[in-house]
């Protein structure tokens, strides 16, 4: 066995098709077929089932792709480490985002911070939250900028900035007074769909479920489309922040909240494993120095790990 034979095991398991696997580890669809057949003859074991049938594993092929993967992801820890001991600032950096998150604030910070870290090469995925969790669990992702706490015991989490929620209504909705009593009275919020973890945020902070606007449940997939809904007097929605236009939908209006006013903590994650520490305060820094003072977290505005 060796680490390029379980390299070829896990694409596979990922594409469940001989030649897309083979083109995504470079080589050809003969050479990856024949060092799964070695790998499956010197252990005498079945991984995978093959026959007119899609491509599968077995039951025990199943537990070894797993296994696979944390010690594939333990050999890259250990690669990177003795990269760490020549230069933690180069090498591959694989980011992922929150939708959320990332309109906007990677404008603010990355071409800055990729032209100041010439060595290093920055791969930038938008995913939800639960991709992010799941792909730094498994070592396909090194970094995660997303919505903390992330209540996983395996990972780190550095905590960057809290940011206010802003109520957005129609302008022509009157509201002398706003808080939480206010909002049961306007119903059920327009939210983001499943999997957008500002949705559970907004549901619980509303203490309502979504109900119909005209006879329409609209669930959206951006925050834009939400408040263009707003503007056409349908409902209301909660806005991060940062996500704020400068020019408002038409027939939109931003309201702030008294206190307490409803937050989220944005920060960055990573595996307890991830030796590049440095880095991801690196970037953590740069994404910082482009935000507004009073959303800052931390005392004296140091940048802290926890777990």
């Amino acid at each position: 066995m060796n680490f390029q034979q379980l390299e070829y095991l896990v694409a596979l398991d990922d594409h469940r098709n001989f030649v897309r696997a083979a083109e995504a580890c470079h080589v050809t669809q003969p050479t990856l077929s024949m060092q799964l057949k070695k790998l499956e003859e010197e252990w005498g074991v079945l991984l995978f089932q093959r026959g007119s049938g899609p491509l599968v594993p077995t039951a025990l092929g199943v537990d070894v792709v797993v296994r696979a993967r944390r010690l594939l992801a333990e050999a890259r820890a250990l690669r990177e480490r003795v990269r760490v001991a020549q230069d933690s600032l180069v090498g591959e950096l694989r980011f992922a985002v929150i939708p959320t998150i990332a309109a906007y604030v990677l404008p603010l910070f990355l071409h800055r911070f990729a032209n100041a870290h010439a060595g290093l090469q920055l791969h930038v995925r938008e995913l939800q939250s639960e991709q992010i969790i799941a792909g730094l669990l498994d070592g396909t992702i090194d970094v995660g900028l997303l919505a903390l706490p992330l209540g996983e015991t395996e990972l780190e989490e550095m905590p960057l900035y809290l940011e206010p929620l802003w109520l957005c209504v129609s302008s022509a909705l009157s509201l002398p007074d706003l808080d939480a009593s206010t909002l049961k009275q306007l119903g059920g919020p327009l939210v983001l769909t499943s999997g957008n973890c500002l949705r559970a945020q907004v549901l619980e902070y509303c203490g309502a479920e979504t109900a119909p606007q005209a006879g329409v449940v609209y669930e959206g997939g951006s925050l834009e489309t939400l408040m263009r809904f707003v503007g056409q007097g349908q409902g209301y929605t909660l806005v991060p922040e940062l996500a704020i236009p400068t020019q408002l939908p038409a027939g939109t209006a931003m309201r702030a909240f008294p206190e307490p006013v409803p937050v989220r903590e944005v920060g960055l994650a990573v595996h307890a494993r991830f030796v590049r520490h440095k880095l991801v305060e690196q970037l953590g820094r740069a994404i910082r120095d482009q935000l507004p003072q009073h959303l800052l977290t931390g005392k004296g505005r140091r940048l802290e790990w926890r777990r």
